[in-house]
């Protein structure tokens, strides 16, 4: 058939806003809805103590207090509104860059998907930089809230270090973006006749696939940037910038804020941690560890994770995450498809 005319600035801006506004609001809804998985994820993936998912919440509710659920949630909420903004973003331009999305055949909805990643990616680095040392049991206590974490970090180590574990966020958005949306449209062509629009439960059925699939596909990717993001470099205020050398390390205890503190003594000059520290794992000692330089790259901490738990080790957290990823993107797309329609309808 013939190719569809190229739009005109005006209507691609106003295609580029629709996206934006609804992406924006969808995310905003569903962060707050699956934010509590969020953190029940980064404590199992981050503390080898814990076996199942209600051990977990169980143990974090008891010791820390049921707000401790939403612990860091200001930055992620923020980061879920532009992270939503931005996929749908750049999906649609994708896509109608590419003859729309309605023209386009599974492997250039695959593409888009794809694309969608990379902006995603260059933002969720450092919103998930800070979410995780806020969520996760050894770096939580070095820090007194989201600004306290930024302002100390900055400070401590420089901007930079907030792009610990780019590239694994890389590799975890780019390929879980093209899984992410062809997924959706799949299911959603399959179930709606064509010319109609799709219904909320074929929505929600899409929406819940696509979260699914996204995780299923690239979870080693997230456990690796979660541990890599959660190396302990940092220095309290009550501790020295040259604390007192480490006794023994204990077999399995729980990390302590003297033993957190006693990988200060490894870090590059790169500012990035050459160690996995026992706060990571209660099978790994700072001497242990710190003899290789590279334990802080992708490959070290995938070998350092097979080492401690095999391949399972790479699925830590997927029993809490699936679930919430079904929730939370059904609602995703249910939120954006509707505000889209309204938008589409309201402003013409």
């Amino acid at each position: 058939g013939a190719k569809p005319a190229p739009m005109s600035e005006g209507s691609e801006f106003k295609e580029q806003a629709k996206d934006l506004l609804a992406g924006t609001t969808a995310g905003l809804i569903s962060k707050v809805v699956e934010y509590p998985f969020d953190t029940i994820k980064v404590r199992m993936q981050t503390n080898n103590k814990y076996t199942g998912v209600l051990q977990c919440a169980r143990d974090m509710a008891s010791k820390e207090g049921a707000r401790v659920f939403y612990r860091g949630v200001a930055a992620p909420v923020a980061g879920a509104m532009l992270e939503s903004s931005l996929m749908f973003w750049g999906y649609g331009a994708a896509a109608r860059l590419l003859g729309g999305k309605n023209n386009l055949s599974l492997s250039g909805i695959t593409l888009c998907g794809a694309i969608s990643g990379i902006p995603m990616a260059i933002w969720l680095t450092p919103v998930e930089f800070l979410k995780c040392r806020l969520q996760a049991s050894h770096t939580a206590k070095l820090y007194d809230g989201i600004y306290g974490c930024f302002q100390h970090t900055i400070k401590s180590q420089g901007p930079a270090v907030l792009f610990t574990g780019a590239t694994a966020t890389m590799m975890r958005e780019v390929p879980g973006g093209a899984v992410y949306f062809a997924s959706y449209e799949v299911i959603s062509r399959a179930l709606t006749p064509k010319g109609e629009q799709a219904s909320t439960l074929t929505v929600i059925a899409g929406g819940g696939l696509a979260g699914f699939s996204f995780w299923a596909a690239v979870m080693p990717f997230d456990v690796i940037k979660s541990r890599m993001q959660t190396v302990v470099t940092d220095i309290t205020p009550a501790q020295t910038a040259f604390p007192s050398p480490p006794s023994a390390p204990s077999s399995a205890s729980s990390p302590s804020p003297s033993s957190s503190s006693s990988s200060l003594l490894a870090t590059s000059s790169r500012g990035v941690s050459s160690t996995i520290t026992k706060g990571l794992s209660s099978s790994s000692s700072p001497s242990s560890s710190s003899s290789s330089s590279s334990s802080a790259s992708i490959l070290g901490t995938a070998r350092q994770i097979y080492a401690q738990r095999g391949i399972s080790g790479f699925y830590v957290g997927i029993t809490v995450t699936a679930p919430r990823a079904i929730i939370s993107n059904a609602i995703v797309f249910v939120t954006y498809e509707r505000i889209k329609s309204f938008l589409d309808a309201a402003w013409q």
